[in-house]
């Protein structure tokens, strides 16, 4: 394509007035070339002018750069301009026909699987035939390669799955979803975390478990958290059961797993009550008059073959191998009420809190995930007596009312954890101004109670939160935007606000007026003085004044929307926090369930959400070096979209090259995209910072993670690559306007068609495929090294390299 090279500025185009032209560059459309190359309807989107106008000036513009074809020529001329940036690993470099290009999108993408994995006896629920069933994950992956089979990948084995569902995180919560793999590879050692609920998980470091900092909610690889960090649990595990067995069979069902016998076949009770309910629900169930013998202070029912056909194989068990049927496991939460109630009457502690103590290590796994079935949330403990180990479980608080037991138990002390509350005080600051005064002035004296306003300025006396204070404190952010919302409609016509008008705008605004003088470059007296005099005569104060303080609504609202949008995915989970980690020799396999739509499973002791970027962090470093050695002597945009960037790796890497760390790292700009409108806003940014800055290489980590969770379901799919596509041609025009490299992590998923060869596919479809220029699949090889194999290029023929990754970055092997 050829293009007209004399400049001219937007305002010379026709139908571009100043202020079109000044909203034009303020999303990155500074350039005429990028209004040529867009379309009516996003013109007159961003322009917030008609679709008829946005094409008239579309047309202009294409008429005006003469836009043609050019000769092949000077195509390759404007080629050979391209620079490129070593990887560090002359392997990966040849493999890339000399390192990462400018003008182009370089993507990676790996394989799932590998290092993310749980130990053998990690607890799961799952459901096949639609039927729930529990077990340890790596007796069921032993049980379905007898069924199916395996084969080798990666550094381990794989084995398919059909009909199976496990129970995942999506957009409406923990739900069931699909599963079409089973992984299991070696681990020598694994991290042993502790909670503090009792729970113990042995995972891999790499593996990732759900949090929540100052920041937000993110996944986190295990090696990084610390004691004191918040971990998710499932709020409920939501699965139909049917009536399988009436309340009664429940009911004898659970007296039975607690104070039942196999030899001779019986049940013992103290309780007067229930020994005649034993007696009349036998008698009319299995019509025998059971007999009672009676010993000490406890009745023992004598209980007959019929009963024990019933009971199955329940009736061959002792104290120590005592479980819960699946009939239980799959029946609706009546019946298991009805069971559970029968096991606290038979065994249980009701007092302040109510305990279940058991000898039986497989009922002490399967009774949390059962309770969670209502909603409930568990705490676990373990004693000796005697040298006989005995299993603990407690519910307390607000979780006993879930059972519909007239019980009283104190308040728990499990609420939401330390990190949330962090994230409350953090959200408050940063979008209603988090002052006490203004808190006041905002919510109201009567109907703040002390308690919500600790926790808002982050008093040092709140340690926990309950849900009931969560939800007031939500209504607190939901207040807080309605008021900004009512003060950007006042903004907006600023320059017409009487007196009256200003001054409400001003007690709507959750920050000081004042503020905005250094943006401007007004001083803050003078701001002062308009609160109370009105606005200056002069148009040109009043217009820079009514746009530094539009921005800053709308930035405010921004962000009050992300903390509303998590504090509700909070508020949907339960929670958690680690106690202790530690390191721990393992020497066997690890396991983990390929789920292509949410990469999440439910396991553990205490049911938690389990989660199923090396090349950027190095590419960060060495597009800093000088261009004889492969370098651009340039900086480094980093858009961080998982929370994962390192600044202990870039001085790590940094040394290997005798580089200085500190220059190193204020060469490299990071931003936090939160969601995928964020994402793209940050791209359109890009096109003021990347000349100012002087940058040479754009990256995100990861490009369709955000794109993933804003999108789900196949309804959603098709809006999903839209917007994908539109943020892809944005990376492209601006790699191509400045002569900047762009590159990009992927995600993975497994394509469940594939029974045989390699199921990895990366996401973004298509749409992603065409257009980037380079697509490299990364996967684990022999004696810790990697393996990159070229899956398209333009020029380049598909081959393979081999690299290693080291304390100091990636090297050849």
């Amino acid at each position: 394509m050829m293009v007209r090279e004399e400049k001219f500025s937007l305002e010379d185009i026709p139908g571009v007035g100043e202020k079109i032209a000044k909203k034009l560059r303020e999303v990155g459309f500074a350039e005429p070339m990028a209004i040529a190359v867009a379309s009516p309807g996003e013109l007159a989107r961003i322009a917030e002018i008609g679709e008829g106008q946005a094409a008239r000036i579309i047309k202009a513009v294409r008429e005006m750069l003469e836009i043609t074809f050019e000769p092949a020529d000077k195509i390759l001329e404007k080629k050979q301009k391209a620079a490129r940036i070593t990887t560090g690993s002359k392997n990966l470099d040849n493999l890339l026909g000399g390192g990462v290009e400018t003008q182009a999108i370089t993507e990676t993408y790996g394989a799932y699987g590998s290092g993310k994995c749980v130990s053998k006896d990690t607890p799961i629920i799952f459901i096949n035939d639609e039927k729930l069933h529990f077990g340890l994950i790596g007796e069921v992956y032993e049980s379905y390669r007898k069924k199916y089979g395996e084969r080798n990948f990666d550094e381990g084995f794989i084995v398919p799955l059909r009909g199976v569902k496990v129970f995942g995180l999506t957009k409406n919560g923990i739900k069931k979803v699909p599963t079409t793999m089973l992984y299991k590879e070696f681990a020598p050692k694994l991290l042993k975390i502790k909670t503090k609920r009792g729970g113990i998980l042995k995972i891999t470091p790499g593996h990732k478990l759900l949090s929540v900092n100052e920041n937000g909610m993110f996944w986190i690889p295990s090696a990084k958290l610390k004691p004191g960090d918040a971990i998710a649990l499932p709020k409920q595990i939501d699965f139909k059961g049917k009536k399988l067995l009436t309340k009664e069979d429940a009911y004898f069902l659970g007296l039975f797993v607690a104070e039942g016998t196999r030899n001779p076949l019986s049940i013992s009770t103290k309780n007067l009550r229930i020994k005649k309910w034993l007696l009349y629900y036998i008698t009319s169930r299995f019509g025998y008059k059971p007999k009672v013998d009676k010993r000490k202070s406890a009745f023992r029912i004598l209980l007959r073959k019929s009963t024990k056909e019933f009971l199955g194989n329940l009736a061959d068990t002792d104290a120590k191998t005592k479980f819960i049927p699946s009939s239980i496991f799959n029946a609706s939460l009546d019946i298991v009420r009805s069971f559970i109630k029968g096991y606290l009457d038979g065994d249980g502690y009701v007092g302040n809190e109510i305990e279940i103590v058991t000898k039986s290590k497989k009922l002490s796994l399967q009774l949390p995930y059962l309770f969670k079935r209502l909603g409930i949330n568990c705490s676990l403990s373990s004693k000796k007596v005697k040298r006989k180990k005995y299993y603990r479980i407690f519910i307390v608080g607000f979780d006993k009312d879930k059972l519909s037991l007239k019980y009283n138990t104190r308040t728990s002390p499990y609420g939401f954890p330390k990190g949330i509350i962090k994230f409350l005080i953090n959200s408050y600051k940063s979008c209603l101004g988090g002052n006490r005064g203004n808190l006041r002035k905002k919510i109201g004296k009567r109907t703040l109670k002390r308690y919500e306003y600790d926790v808002l300025i982050g008093h040092t006396k709140v340690r926990t939160l309950n849900e009931k204070t969560f939800r007031k404190v939500i209504k607190i952010f939901l207040k807080g935007r309605i008021d900004l919302e009512k003060a950007l409609s006042l903004a907006k016509n600023l320059e017409k606000l009487d007196k009256k008008q200003f001054r409400k705008l001003y007690e709507l605004l959750p920050f000081p007026f004042r503020c905005l003088s250094d943006k401007i470059g007004i001083k803050r007296s003078t701001f002062s003085n308009y609160i109370y005099r009105g606005l200056p005569t002069s148009k040109k104060i009043v217009e820079i004044v009514k746009e530094a303080l539009i921005d800053e609504i709308k930035e405010r609202i921004d962000k009050i929307n992300f903390v509303i949008k998590t504090c509700k995915n909070i508020y949907n989970l339960a929670w958690d926090e680690i106690k202790e980690i530690e390191v721990i020799n393992y020497n066997d396999w690890v396991y983990d369930f390929v789920v292509p739509s949410t990469f999440t499973f439910v396991g553990g002791e205490l049911p938690t959400i389990l989660h199923n970027t090396q090349l950027a962090f190095q590419l960060a470093v060495t597009v800093q070096l000088p261009k004889g050695e492969g370098g651009l002597e340039k900086g480094c945009l980093f858009i961080d979209t998982e929370n994962t960037f390192s600044p202990n790796r870039i001085v790590s890497i940094a040394k290997r090259f005798e580089l200085d760390p500190q220059k190193v790292l204020k060469n490299i700009y990071v931003s936090r995209a939160y969601n995928s409108e964020h994402q793209m806003f940050l791209v359109e940014k890009a096109f003021d910072v990347v000349p100012e800055k002087n940058i040479g290489i754009l990256i995100i980590d990861s490009l369709t993670s955000h794109f993933r969770a804003d999108f789900v379901g196949r309804g959603e799919l098709a809006l999903r690559q839209q917007k994908l596509n539109k943020h892809l041609h944005q990376l492209q025009r601006l790699a191509d306007a400045f002569n900047i490299a762009v590159y990009v992590t992927n995600q993975v998923m497994a394509d469940p068609s594939v029974l045989f060869g390699d199921p990895t596919r990366a996401v973004g479809g298509h749409v992603l495929a065409h257009m980037s220029g380079y697509r490299i699949y990364l996967r684990r090889g022999k004696a810790g090294t990697r393996i990159a194999r070229m899956v398209d290029a333009p020029n380049l023929p598909e081959a393979e390299a081999i690299f290693k990754i080291t304390e100091e970055g990636i090297k050849d092997p």
